[in-house]
């Protein structure tokens, strides 16, 4: 749940600054597969959380999400890179 609430945080933020496409990177393969609907939420909260998500991303005229690999191994980079990503 505390990935969707951070998906759906930065997705506000996208558009409260007018972005029209965007990209979104995840740490959690589940919410991947959620939200390019590979995968279904099981339960209600994930299902109340996925289409949170889906309305507010038709609100963007392209967007891509992808799972993040791995984070370099220079920790100055990783955090530089966890911190743009949030």
């Amino acid at each position: 749940m505390a990935k969707y609430e951070a998906l759906l945080a930065g997705l506000r933020l996208a558009k409260e600054m007018g972005a029209k496409q965007i990209q979104i990177f995840s740490d959690l393969q589940l919410v991947v597969h959620q939200v390019n609907q590979n995968f279904t939420a099981n339960d209600i909260s994930m299902t109340t959380y996925l289409q949170h998500t889906q309305h507010l991303l038709t609100t963007f005229d392209a967007y891509l999400i992808s799972q993040n690999q791995t984070l370099p191994t220079d920790s100055a980079e990783a955090r530089r890179i966890h911190y743009r990503s949030a």
